[in-house]
């Protein structure tokens, strides 16, 4: 069972870095955890049973108590921001970024949520001059060409408000 887990971990963690899956990195995390505390239950059976140590059990215990500690922070600090939706770039700098953009009046009720370099997710309201719907069309392309060029992949949701 412990080869099983070590093959997983490493199997785990090689798909999660090319997938960029945050889930599998968790995952390989949390079943390489498991072989520490394998090992070190092991380690601790043997000072028991051949070098006849009774207390090396609970010694053991400390580190694999902060082991499982250490591998529970890693994992919420990773998706902490994800999990409470905090803003992946503050509201700001995208409306200064958008209001670069010629024809677009004003930007506001600006949110964004995810990883920046992974997926970011943005709403915005965008004030247009008073333009025919393919013109402001070709005003809302322009906006997520310019945030994607900048962040990466995102999604952008654009309400279009008149003038």
């Amino acid at each position: 069972m412990l080869g099983i887990n070590l093959f997983v971990a490493f199997y785990e963690r090689s798909w999660g870095k090319a997938l960029a899956s945050s889930l599998l990195l968790a995952d390989a995390r949390h079943t390489l955890s498991d072989v520490w505390v394998t090992l070190t239950v092991l380690l601790g059976l043997a000072g028991i049973h051949y070098w006849r140590i009774p207390w090396l059990d609970q010694v053991l215990a400390v580190p694999v108590g902060l082991l499982v500690f250490w591998s529970a922070w890693e994992v919420l600090q990773e998706n902490i921001p994800v999990l409470t939706d905090r803003a992946a770039i503050p509201p700001k700098t995208l409306r200064e970024l958008v209001l670069s953009l010629p024809g677009i009046l004003d930007c506001h009720d600006i949110t964004s949520r995810g990883i920046p370099g992974r997926m970011i997710f943005i709403e915005m309201h965008m004030v247009v001059e008073p333009l025919d719907v393919e013109s402001a069309h070709r005003l809302t392309e322009a906006v997520e060409r310019l945030l994607q060029e900048r962040y990466g992949p995102v999604r952008v949701t654009i309400h279009l408000e008149p003038l």
